[in-house]
Protein backbone atom coordinates (compact mmCIF):
# COMPACT_ATOMS: atom_id res chain seq x y z
CA UNK A 1 0.00 0.00 0.00
CA UNK A 2 1.20 3.51 -0.93
CA UNK A 3 0.35 6.34 1.00
CA UNK A 4 3.12 8.73 0.21
CA UNK A 5 1.01 11.51 -0.68
CA UNK A 6 -0.07 14.30 1.70
CA UNK A 7 -2.63 16.76 2.06
CA UNK A 8 -0.33 19.59 2.52
CA UNK A 9 1.37 18.26 -1.17
CA UNK A 10 -2.18 19.29 -2.94
CA UNK A 11 -2.94 23.12 -3.97
CA UNK A 12 -3.46 25.53 -1.36
CA UNK A 13 -4.99 29.11 -1.89
CA UNK A 14 -3.59 32.38 -3.22
CA UNK A 15 -3.70 34.11 -0.05
CA UNK A 16 -3.93 34.04 3.92
CA UNK A 17 -4.64 35.90 6.95
CA UNK A 18 -4.01 34.89 10.26
CA UNK A 19 -6.98 33.33 11.97
CA UNK A 20 -6.22 34.84 15.66
CA UNK A 21 -6.12 30.95 16.85
CA UNK A 22 -2.91 29.02 17.48
CA UNK A 23 -4.24 25.45 16.73
CA UNK A 24 -6.13 26.70 13.21
CA UNK A 25 -3.05 28.89 12.06
CA UNK A 26 -3.64 30.88 8.96
CA UNK A 27 -6.96 30.70 7.14
CA UNK A 28 -7.59 31.60 3.13
CA UNK A 29 -8.14 35.70 3.18
CA UNK A 30 -11.70 35.63 2.09
CA UNK A 31 -13.04 32.99 4.86
CA UNK A 32 -15.00 34.38 7.83
CA UNK A 33 -14.94 33.72 11.45
CA UNK A 34 -18.81 32.82 13.15
CA UNK A 35 -20.16 31.44 16.05
CA UNK A 36 -23.09 28.78 15.11
CA UNK A 37 -25.54 30.58 16.10
CA UNK A 38 -25.59 32.88 13.67
CA UNK A 39 -25.73 30.04 10.98
CA UNK A 40 -27.87 27.43 12.72
CA UNK A 41 -30.74 26.54 14.88
CA UNK A 42 -30.28 24.72 18.14
CA UNK A 43 -32.29 22.75 19.67
CA UNK A 44 -31.34 20.27 22.97
CA UNK A 45 -33.65 17.45 22.87
CA UNK A 46 -36.25 16.73 25.45
CA UNK A 47 -36.63 15.80 29.18
CA UNK A 48 -37.59 11.92 29.23
CA UNK A 49 -40.80 11.05 29.76
CA UNK A 50 -41.86 7.89 30.29
CA UNK A 51 -45.55 8.23 31.04
CA UNK A 52 -48.59 9.77 29.10
CA UNK A 53 -50.20 13.26 30.60
CA UNK A 54 -52.97 13.02 28.26
CA UNK A 55 -52.78 14.19 24.57
CA UNK A 56 -49.43 12.73 24.05
CA UNK A 57 -47.55 10.49 21.09
CA UNK A 58 -45.34 7.43 22.06
CA UNK A 59 -42.19 8.36 19.44
CA UNK A 60 -38.63 6.91 18.78
CA UNK A 61 -35.97 9.41 20.32
CA UNK A 62 -31.68 9.14 20.09
CA UNK A 63 -30.00 9.96 23.12
CA UNK A 64 -26.38 10.48 23.21
CA UNK A 65 -25.09 7.02 22.81
CA UNK A 66 -26.64 6.57 19.76
CA UNK A 67 -24.52 9.57 18.16
CA UNK A 68 -21.10 8.39 16.65
CA UNK A 69 -18.37 10.29 14.68
CA UNK A 70 -20.06 11.15 11.26
CA UNK A 71 -23.03 8.28 11.90
CA UNK A 72 -25.71 7.29 13.91
CA UNK A 73 -25.30 3.89 15.62
CA UNK A 74 -27.36 1.26 16.07
CA UNK A 75 -27.47 1.17 19.92
CA UNK A 76 -30.70 0.38 20.88
CA UNK A 77 -33.39 3.02 20.15
CA UNK A 78 -36.47 3.75 22.97
CA UNK A 79 -40.08 5.59 22.51
CA UNK A 80 -41.33 7.82 25.11
CA UNK A 81 -43.90 10.61 24.83
CA UNK A 82 -44.45 13.92 22.99
CA UNK A 83 -46.72 16.55 23.26
CA UNK A 84 -48.30 17.79 19.61
CA UNK A 85 -46.50 21.00 20.04
CA UNK A 86 -43.33 18.75 20.98
CA UNK A 87 -43.30 16.94 17.87
CA UNK A 88 -42.60 19.71 16.04
CA UNK A 89 -39.97 20.86 18.45
CA UNK A 90 -38.13 17.95 18.32
CA UNK A 91 -38.36 16.55 15.15
CA UNK A 92 -35.62 15.35 13.19
CA UNK A 93 -35.16 16.27 9.52
CA UNK A 94 -32.27 15.01 6.89
CA UNK A 95 -29.17 16.81 7.21
CA UNK A 96 -29.70 18.17 10.53
CA UNK A 97 -26.39 17.53 12.71
CA UNK A 98 -26.70 15.44 16.09
CA UNK A 99 -24.25 16.63 18.70
CA UNK A 100 -23.73 14.96 21.62
CA UNK A 101 -24.38 16.84 25.08
CA UNK A 102 -22.71 14.44 27.45
CA UNK A 103 -20.20 11.81 28.09
CA UNK A 104 -17.68 12.50 25.10
CA UNK A 105 -19.01 15.88 24.38
CA UNK A 106 -19.60 17.18 20.92
CA UNK A 107 -19.77 13.81 19.17
CA UNK A 108 -21.36 14.41 15.96
CA UNK A 109 -23.27 12.58 13.20
CA UNK A 110 -25.66 13.47 10.48
CA UNK A 111 -29.42 12.44 10.09
CA UNK A 112 -29.82 10.92 7.07
CA UNK A 113 -33.73 9.48 7.77
CA UNK A 114 -32.65 6.36 9.06
CA UNK A 115 -35.88 6.25 10.74
CA UNK A 116 -39.34 7.30 9.17
CA UNK A 117 -39.91 9.64 11.99
CA UNK A 118 -37.40 10.10 14.96
CA UNK A 119 -36.91 12.97 17.87
CA UNK A 120 -34.07 13.86 20.35
CA UNK A 121 -33.53 13.47 24.18
CA UNK A 122 -32.23 15.42 26.09
CA UNK A 123 -28.76 14.66 25.73
CA UNK A 124 -28.26 15.31 21.92
CA UNK A 125 -28.64 18.99 20.15
CA UNK A 126 -30.23 19.37 17.22
CA UNK A 127 -28.67 21.65 14.91
CA UNK A 128 -29.94 23.10 11.74
CA UNK A 129 -27.93 24.57 9.61
CA UNK A 130 -29.37 27.55 7.98
CA UNK A 131 -29.77 27.18 3.71
CA UNK A 132 -26.83 29.69 3.37
CA UNK A 133 -24.45 26.65 4.74
CA UNK A 134 -23.58 22.98 4.28
CA UNK A 135 -24.22 20.67 6.69
CA UNK A 136 -21.65 18.37 5.74
CA UNK A 137 -18.68 20.92 5.78
CA UNK A 138 -20.11 21.25 9.37
CA UNK A 139 -20.11 17.98 9.85
CA UNK A 140 -16.31 17.81 9.45
CA UNK A 141 -15.77 20.52 11.17
CA UNK A 142 -16.96 19.24 14.23
CA UNK A 143 -15.26 16.19 14.02
CA UNK A 144 -12.01 18.01 14.16
CA UNK A 145 -13.34 20.53 16.94
CA UNK A 146 -14.06 17.13 18.69
CA UNK A 147 -10.63 15.06 17.58
CA UNK A 148 -8.54 18.05 19.08
CA UNK A 149 -10.10 18.63 22.07
CA UNK A 150 -11.64 22.13 21.72
CA UNK A 151 -15.10 21.01 23.04
CA UNK A 152 -13.56 18.89 26.00
CA UNK A 153 -11.75 22.64 26.72
CA UNK A 154 -15.23 24.42 27.04
CA UNK A 155 -17.25 21.84 29.01
CA UNK A 156 -18.38 22.31 32.50
CA UNK A 157 -16.89 20.26 34.56
CA UNK A 158 -18.03 19.19 37.99
CA UNK A 159 -19.25 15.95 37.98
CA UNK A 160 -19.87 14.86 34.18
CA UNK A 161 -19.18 17.01 31.53
CA UNK A 162 -22.08 18.95 30.06
CA UNK A 163 -21.72 20.88 26.45
CA UNK A 164 -24.62 23.17 27.11
CA UNK A 165 -26.76 24.77 24.85
CA UNK A 166 -25.24 27.95 25.70
CA UNK A 167 -21.49 27.14 25.34
CA UNK A 168 -22.68 25.51 21.63
CA UNK A 169 -23.97 28.05 20.28
CA UNK A 170 -20.96 30.18 21.03
CA UNK A 171 -18.41 27.85 18.94
CA UNK A 172 -16.98 29.74 16.41
CA UNK A 173 -16.37 28.67 12.69
CA UNK A 174 -14.13 29.76 10.06
CA UNK A 175 -16.04 29.03 6.93
CA UNK A 176 -16.09 30.48 2.80
CA UNK A 177 -19.46 30.92 1.42
CA UNK A 178 -21.70 28.59 0.83
CA UNK A 179 -20.88 27.14 -2.60
CA UNK A 180 -17.46 26.48 -1.60
CA UNK A 181 -18.28 24.41 1.36
CA UNK A 182 -20.03 22.02 -0.34
CA UNK A 183 -17.16 21.66 -2.89
CA UNK A 184 -15.25 21.04 0.42
CA UNK A 185 -17.91 18.94 1.65
CA UNK A 186 -17.66 16.59 -1.90
CA UNK A 187 -14.32 16.43 -1.83
CA UNK A 188 -14.02 14.76 1.74
CA UNK A 189 -16.88 13.17 0.95
CA UNK A 190 -15.16 11.19 -2.39
CA UNK A 191 -11.49 11.13 -0.13
CA UNK A 192 -13.19 9.80 3.15
CA UNK A 193 -15.11 6.79 1.39
CA UNK A 194 -11.93 5.92 -0.59
CA UNK A 195 -9.85 5.86 2.76
CA UNK A 196 -12.70 4.31 4.68
CA UNK A 197 -13.20 1.49 2.56
CA UNK A 198 -9.18 0.86 2.51
CA UNK A 199 -9.71 0.74 6.50
CA UNK A 200 -12.46 -1.59 6.57
CA UNK A 201 -10.24 -3.91 3.88
CA UNK A 202 -7.42 -4.15 6.09
CA UNK A 203 -9.84 -5.04 9.23
CA UNK A 204 -11.61 -8.01 7.57
CA UNK A 205 -7.78 -8.72 6.72
CA UNK A 206 -7.27 -8.48 10.20
CA UNK A 207 -10.21 -11.01 11.23
CA UNK A 208 -9.18 -13.27 8.57
CA UNK A 209 -5.79 -13.83 9.84
CA UNK A 210 -7.56 -14.07 13.46
CA UNK A 211 -9.62 -16.90 11.58
CA UNK A 212 -6.97 -18.28 10.26
CA UNK A 213 -4.42 -18.66 13.23
CA UNK A 214 -7.32 -20.13 15.16
CA UNK A 215 -8.53 -22.77 12.84
CA UNK A 216 -4.69 -24.00 12.57
CA UNK A 217 -4.90 -24.13 16.60
CA UNK A 218 -7.89 -26.05 16.65
CA UNK A 219 -6.81 -28.50 13.74
CA UNK A 220 -3.37 -29.27 15.88
CA UNK A 221 -4.86 -29.42 19.72
CA UNK A 222 -7.14 -32.10 18.28
CA UNK A 223 -5.95 -33.81 15.47
CA UNK A 224 -1.91 -33.36 15.55
CA UNK A 225 0.85 -32.17 13.46
CA UNK A 226 0.81 -35.02 11.11
CA UNK A 227 -1.83 -34.84 8.20
CA UNK A 228 -1.12 -38.72 7.30
CA UNK A 229 -1.31 -40.24 11.04
CA UNK A 230 -4.16 -43.12 11.24
CA UNK A 231 -7.31 -41.74 13.43
CA UNK A 232 -9.29 -43.50 15.42
CA UNK A 233 -13.26 -43.08 16.55
CA UNK A 234 -12.40 -40.79 20.22
CA UNK A 235 -15.63 -42.83 21.35
CA UNK A 236 -17.12 -39.31 22.04
CA UNK A 237 -19.56 -37.96 19.72
CA UNK A 238 -18.64 -34.51 19.78
CA UNK A 239 -14.73 -35.08 19.42
CA UNK A 240 -14.89 -37.53 16.66
CA UNK A 241 -12.24 -38.77 15.25
CA UNK A 242 -8.74 -38.51 17.24
CA UNK A 243 -4.53 -39.43 16.44
CA UNK A 244 -4.35 -43.37 17.11
CA UNK A 245 -1.84 -43.00 19.72
CA UNK A 246 -3.94 -40.20 21.52
CA UNK A 247 -5.66 -40.79 24.47
CA UNK A 248 -9.02 -39.65 25.92
CA UNK A 249 -9.04 -38.30 29.94
CA UNK A 250 -11.14 -36.57 31.83
CA UNK A 251 -10.22 -32.55 32.91
CA UNK A 252 -9.73 -33.99 36.49
CA UNK A 253 -7.48 -36.71 36.47
CA UNK A 254 -4.53 -34.41 34.59
CA UNK A 255 -4.85 -32.38 37.36
CA UNK A 256 -4.24 -31.71 41.17
CA UNK A 257 -6.03 -30.67 44.06
CA UNK A 258 -9.50 -30.50 41.54
CA UNK A 259 -11.38 -27.34 40.68
CA UNK A 260 -11.37 -24.36 43.20
CA UNK A 261 -13.63 -21.61 43.36
CA UNK A 262 -11.80 -17.97 44.27
CA UNK A 263 -12.39 -15.60 47.00
CA UNK A 264 -15.51 -13.70 47.71
CA UNK A 265 -14.69 -9.69 48.24
CA UNK A 266 -16.98 -6.84 49.31
CA UNK A 267 -16.53 -3.92 46.80
CA UNK A 268 -14.76 -1.74 49.58
CA UNK A 269 -11.91 -4.52 49.39
CA UNK A 270 -10.80 -3.85 45.95
CA UNK A 271 -8.37 -1.45 45.10
CA UNK A 272 -5.86 -2.56 47.48
CA UNK A 273 -3.27 -5.08 48.73
CA UNK A 274 -2.86 -8.57 47.12
CA UNK A 275 -2.68 -9.08 43.09
CA UNK A 276 -5.97 -10.58 41.83
CA UNK A 277 -6.92 -12.48 38.97
CA UNK A 278 -10.81 -11.81 37.92
CA UNK A 279 -13.28 -12.54 35.25
CA UNK A 280 -12.17 -10.00 32.88
CA UNK A 281 -8.63 -10.97 32.92
CA UNK A 282 -9.72 -14.15 30.87
CA UNK A 283 -10.13 -12.29 28.13
CA UNK A 284 -7.73 -10.50 27.00
CA UNK A 285 -6.57 -12.33 24.50
CA UNK A 286 -3.72 -14.51 23.68
CA UNK A 287 -5.49 -17.18 26.49
CA UNK A 288 -3.17 -15.23 28.69
CA UNK A 289 -3.31 -13.53 31.91
CA UNK A 290 -1.54 -10.20 31.87
CA UNK A 291 -0.06 -9.69 35.48
CA UNK A 292 0.78 -6.30 34.43
CA UNK A 293 -3.02 -5.54 34.07
CA UNK A 294 -4.56 -7.09 37.45
CA UNK A 295 -6.08 -5.26 40.11
CA UNK A 296 -5.90 -5.91 43.60
CA UNK A 297 -8.04 -6.85 46.66
CA UNK A 298 -7.44 -6.97 50.12
CA UNK A 299 -6.25 -10.42 51.61
CA UNK A 300 -5.44 -12.04 55.12
CA UNK A 301 -2.25 -14.73 55.12
CA UNK A 302 -5.19 -17.30 55.46
CA UNK A 303 -6.81 -16.21 51.81
CA UNK A 304 -3.25 -15.31 50.28
CA UNK A 305 -2.41 -18.73 50.92
CA UNK A 306 -6.04 -20.51 50.05
CA UNK A 307 -6.43 -18.64 46.83
CA UNK A 308 -2.45 -18.85 45.55
CA UNK A 309 -1.96 -18.70 42.03
CA UNK A 310 1.18 -19.81 40.69
CA UNK A 311 3.11 -19.83 37.42
CA UNK A 312 1.12 -22.72 34.97
CA UNK A 313 -2.10 -22.43 36.60
CA UNK A 314 -5.23 -22.21 34.23
CA UNK A 315 -8.88 -20.55 35.23
CA UNK A 316 -11.94 -20.98 34.10
CA UNK A 317 -14.86 -18.55 33.28
CA UNK A 318 -17.85 -20.10 35.52
CA UNK A 319 -20.52 -17.35 35.27
CA UNK A 320 -21.08 -14.71 32.46
CA UNK A 321 -23.66 -12.58 31.51
CA UNK A 322 -23.04 -14.01 27.94
CA UNK A 323 -23.87 -17.26 26.33
CA UNK A 324 -20.25 -17.07 24.69
CA UNK A 325 -18.32 -16.19 27.61
CA UNK A 326 -18.51 -19.32 29.75
CA UNK A 327 -15.81 -21.41 30.12
CA UNK A 328 -13.51 -19.45 28.77
CA UNK A 329 -9.86 -20.22 29.71
CA UNK A 330 -6.48 -18.36 30.34
CA UNK A 331 -3.14 -19.39 31.37
CA UNK A 332 -0.85 -17.82 33.83
CA UNK A 333 2.46 -18.28 32.43
CA UNK A 334 4.49 -16.07 34.62
CA UNK A 335 3.87 -14.53 38.15
CA UNK A 336 6.25 -12.50 39.82
CA UNK A 337 4.06 -11.10 43.38
CA UNK A 338 1.42 -12.94 45.58
CA UNK A 339 -1.33 -12.98 43.96
CA UNK A 340 -5.41 -14.56 44.11
CA UNK A 341 -8.33 -15.02 41.98
CA UNK A 342 -11.64 -14.04 42.45
CA UNK A 343 -15.30 -15.80 42.95
CA UNK A 344 -16.20 -15.66 39.04
CA UNK A 345 -13.51 -18.12 37.97
CA UNK A 346 -12.36 -21.61 38.65
CA UNK A 347 -8.74 -22.39 38.78
CA UNK A 348 -7.51 -25.65 37.77
CA UNK A 349 -3.98 -27.18 38.33
CA UNK A 350 -2.78 -29.21 35.33
CA UNK A 351 0.17 -32.10 36.41
CA UNK A 352 2.62 -30.80 34.13
CA UNK A 353 4.38 -34.10 34.03
CA UNK A 354 1.18 -35.32 32.15
CA UNK A 355 0.18 -32.58 30.27
CA UNK A 356 1.59 -29.32 29.21
CA UNK A 357 -0.79 -25.88 30.34
CA UNK A 358 -0.26 -24.20 26.99
CA UNK A 359 -1.50 -27.32 25.30
CA UNK A 360 -4.01 -27.39 27.48
CA UNK A 361 -5.29 -23.91 27.25
CA UNK A 362 -5.32 -24.00 23.34
CA UNK A 363 -7.36 -27.32 23.34
CA UNK A 364 -9.73 -25.99 25.80
CA UNK A 365 -10.13 -22.57 23.76
CA UNK A 366 -10.15 -24.77 20.44
CA UNK A 367 -13.67 -24.03 18.96
CA UNK A 368 -15.43 -27.46 19.48
CA UNK A 369 -13.61 -27.52 22.87
CA UNK A 370 -15.37 -24.28 23.70
CA UNK A 371 -18.90 -24.97 22.19
CA UNK A 372 -18.87 -28.47 24.24
CA UNK A 373 -18.34 -26.23 27.47
CA UNK A 374 -21.15 -24.07 26.00
CA UNK A 375 -23.29 -27.19 25.85
CA UNK A 376 -22.73 -27.74 29.57
CA UNK A 377 -23.74 -24.71 30.92
CA UNK A 378 -26.99 -23.43 32.50
CA UNK A 379 -28.62 -20.11 32.03
CA UNK A 380 -31.38 -18.32 34.18
CA UNK A 381 -30.45 -14.46 34.49
CA UNK A 382 -27.09 -15.58 33.67
CA UNK A 383 -24.66 -18.39 32.26
CA UNK A 384 -22.80 -20.81 34.78
CA UNK A 385 -21.11 -23.65 34.47
CA UNK A 386 -20.31 -25.92 37.73
CA UNK A 387 -17.17 -27.38 38.49
CA UNK A 388 -18.40 -30.97 37.69
CA UNK A 389 -19.43 -30.38 34.49
CA UNK A 390 -15.58 -28.67 33.94
CA UNK A 391 -13.56 -31.21 35.60
CA UNK A 392 -15.79 -34.01 33.75
CA UNK A 393 -14.75 -32.18 30.07
CA UNK A 394 -13.09 -35.21 27.82
CA UNK A 395 -9.57 -34.22 27.05
CA UNK A 396 -7.87 -35.34 24.37
CA UNK A 397 -4.00 -35.71 24.60
CA UNK A 398 -0.64 -37.35 22.75
CA UNK A 399 2.84 -38.00 25.22
CA UNK A 400 3.96 -35.18 26.59
CA UNK A 401 6.34 -34.20 24.05
CA UNK A 402 4.31 -34.29 21.37
CA UNK A 403 2.10 -31.92 23.22
CA UNK A 404 5.60 -29.63 23.26
CA UNK A 405 6.35 -30.48 19.78
CA UNK A 406 2.35 -28.92 19.01
CA UNK A 407 2.97 -25.86 21.39
CA UNK A 408 6.14 -24.92 19.33
CA UNK A 409 4.43 -25.08 15.71
CA UNK A 410 1.57 -23.16 17.73
CA UNK A 411 4.00 -20.36 18.65
CA UNK A 412 5.55 -19.90 15.23
CA UNK A 413 1.84 -19.81 13.70
CA UNK A 414 1.09 -17.40 16.16
CA UNK A 415 4.48 -14.76 15.68
CA UNK A 416 4.02 -15.03 12.41
CA UNK A 417 -0.12 -13.73 12.11
CA UNK A 418 0.69 -11.51 15.14
CA UNK A 419 3.88 -9.92 12.77
CA UNK A 420 1.06 -10.33 9.94
CA UNK A 421 -2.08 -8.46 12.10
CA UNK A 422 0.76 -5.63 13.31
CA UNK A 423 1.84 -4.38 10.19
CA UNK A 424 -2.39 -4.16 8.70
CA UNK A 425 -2.82 -2.44 11.85
CA UNK A 426 0.01 -0.22 11.55
CA UNK A 427 -1.79 0.68 7.92
CA UNK A 428 -5.07 0.95 9.51
CA UNK A 429 -3.63 2.97 12.04
CA UNK A 430 -1.68 5.32 9.31
CA UNK A 431 -4.43 5.57 6.75
CA UNK A 432 -7.24 7.02 9.83
CA UNK A 433 -4.00 9.12 10.60
CA UNK A 434 -4.27 10.39 7.23
CA UNK A 435 -7.69 11.17 6.67
CA UNK A 436 -7.90 13.03 9.99
CA UNK A 437 -4.98 15.56 8.49
CA UNK A 438 -6.96 15.53 5.46
CA UNK A 439 -9.88 16.55 6.96
CA UNK A 440 -8.47 19.09 9.30
CA UNK A 441 -6.80 20.63 6.19
CA UNK A 442 -9.72 20.78 3.91
CA UNK A 443 -11.95 22.29 6.47
CA UNK A 444 -9.23 25.05 7.79
CA UNK A 445 -8.05 26.03 4.74
CA UNK A 446 -4.86 24.77 4.23
CA UNK A 447 -5.52 23.44 1.12
CA UNK A 448 -7.65 24.01 -2.00
CA UNK A 449 -9.73 21.64 -3.37
CA UNK A 450 -12.26 23.74 -6.02
CA UNK A 451 -12.08 22.76 -9.02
Amino acid sequence: MQMTQTATTQKQYPAYKDSGVEWIGKIPEHWDKKALKFFSRIVLGKMLAPQDKGGCFLKPYLKAKNILWEKVGDAEISEMWFSENELLQYRLQENDLLVSEGGEVGRTAIWQNEIPECYIQNSVHKVSVNSDGNPRFFLYAFGLYGRIGHFDSIVNRVSIAHLTREKLKDVFFFAPASDEQQAIANFLDRKTALIDELIEKKKRQVELLKEQRQAIINQAVTKGLNPNVKMKDSGIEWLGDIPEHWEVKLLKYIGTNGLTNGIFKKKDQYGRGTKLVNVIDLYQGNLLVREEELGRVETDEDEALKYKVIKGDIFFVRSSLKLEGIGVSALVADISEPTVFECHIVRFRPLQNVVNPKFLVNYLNSWYVHQRLITLSQTVTMSTISQDKISSLEIALPALEEQCEVVEYIDMVSSKVEASISRAENQIQLLQEYRTALISEAVTGKIDVRE
